[in-house]
């Protein structure tokens, strides 16, 4: 993430150094306009900070409806697998155990990002844009475990504390138009607005246990190669900085919000996700 940004202050530093050295060289002439209209095609980099609200999917706290037992959640099932009940009570020092208390408040952790980029500059101020950004994001928490262990004549149960942990695939495909506060500079404003359709697929949800590492995926989806994860609609809205650099390279830098529906889980409802990004863009 370090390295993300020192590169949008190094590219920023250059593009401003270059700038003053052409106004000092030509004091009293005119700067070479040039013609960007038409296609132009890049790629794209940055982090992505997704919102936290289908983060629990990963928690194990939810029912394989596809289950025989639909009284165990995904971690129960695998915790109180008698196979894995024996791996585990050896772990934890041969003591009996239940299940504690769940993740309830997991969060992703901020991605990198990349994707390619096309936009169709209609003259120097207006053009339709598409673009196409690829992200892994993990999420991990804690949750606990009861042991039947108690110290010091008291009466409640140890707590253990074991990590758990998910990982998805996100890609977002954006199509819209963005507009150029052209100014007499090399660095001028921009504002995109698009609509935005997502696709996310979860990947792992793992538990670990001292050494001890099982899956808490649903195991009939595994079986059948089954998606968790689907196609969500949403748009966005970004502005940043376009900068000149030469003529044949472009760079857009900024922010851009999603709100979009994100389809995991059982949370059907907008929310906003983020973005920071730099196009290269080739002229």
């Amino acid at each position: 993430m370090k390295a993300f940004f020192i590169i949008i202050l190094s590219l920023i530093s250059i593009s401003l150094f270059s700038q003053n050295k052409n106004t000092t060289l030509k004091p009293n002439s005119e700067e070479e306009k040039t013609d960007y209209s038409g296609w132009q095609f890049g790629g794209n980099m940055g982090m992505y900070f997704a919102n936290k609200n289908t983060a629990n999917y990963y928690n194990g706290a939810r029912v394989d409806n596809n289950a025989y037992n639909l009284d165990s959640t995904l971690l129960e099932r695998v915790i109180n697998n008698p196979f894995n009940q024996k791996q585990i009570r050896d772990a934890l020092g041969g003591y009996n155990y239940k299940m504690g208390e769940y993740a309830t408040g997991m969060k992703y952790q901020p991605a990198m990002t990349f994707g390619v980029f096309a936009r169709y500059q209609v003259d120097e101020t207006f053009g339709i844009f598409g673009q196409f950004n690829y992200s892994k994001i993990k999420t991990s928490d804690f949750f606990t475990i009861y042991l039947d262990k108690y110290n010091n004549g008291f009466t409640e149960p140890y707590i253990y504390t074991a990590n758990i942990s998910g990982s998805e695939e996100r890609i977002n495909i954006d199509l819209g138009f963005s507009l150029m506060m052209k100014t007499d500079k090399k660095i001028y404003p921009y504002f995109e607005v698009a609509a935005n359709l997502s696709e996310v697929t979860a990947k792992e949800s793992n538990i670990k246990i001292e050494t001890l590492e099982y899956s808490i995926m649903s195991p009939y989806n595994q079986m059948y190669n089954i998606k968790e994860g689907g196609l969500g609609i949403g748009g966005l809205v970004s502005a940043g900085y376009h900068i000149e650099f030469n003529s044949n390279f472009l760079f857009d830098i900024g922010p851009t919000l999603y709100i979009s529906k994100i389809h995991l889980g059982d949370y059907p409802k907008y929310a906003m996700n983020g973005m920071l990004q730099l196009r290269i863009i080739f002229v």
